[in-house]
């Protein structure tokens, strides 16, 4: 159990220091823009995809919305296109998902305790649970509800 979440622990530190450094990596910023623009951004974080988007005003009210924003597109006919509000979307997207997955962080310190304490007459919690008691305690809705 505490393995559990040790390695939540460890992967949520990875990710905020994986968005932080996107943040302030010019050539990262190109990549993910090039993403968002021409893959919906299928191919960098789960923030920035644009397939779960009609579900992120529901489960995540705060986040930043792409459509306050002009992205742009990818164009075969060799136009720019690309713009610089797409920058400006990801850097904020970005900026709301370490504040996101910080509060994930401290949540899963507060469990430790918990499963430190728990009584093996109890069961072996799932992952799961582990997941979903994460989220209770940083505030937020389980995000594995919406399959991501």
């Amino acid at each position: 159990m505490l393995e559990q979440i040790e390695g939540e622990i460890l992967a949520l530190y990875a990710e905020m220091r994986e968005y932080d450094h996107y943040l302030n990596c010019e050539e990262c910023l190109i990549e993910l823009q090039l993403s968002v623009e021409r893959y919906l951004g299928t191919r960098g974080p789960w923030c920035i995809n644009y397939q779960i988007e009609e579900c992120i005003p529901e489960f995540y009210p705060d986040c930043p919305k792409a459509e306050d924003y002009e992205i742009g597109y990818y164009s075969y006919s060799g136009e720019d296109t690309s713009s610089e509000d797409t920058i400006r979307f990801i850097k904020d997207r970005l900026t709301w998902a370490i504040k996101f997955t910080d509060k994930r962080f401290e949540a899963a310190f507060k469990l430790v305790p918990i499963l430190e304490n728990w009584s093996v007459s109890r069961g072996i919690p799932e992952v799961s649970w582990i997941d979903g008691m994460i989220d209770e305690l940083a505030g937020n809705p389980t995000l594995f509800l919406i399959g991501v």
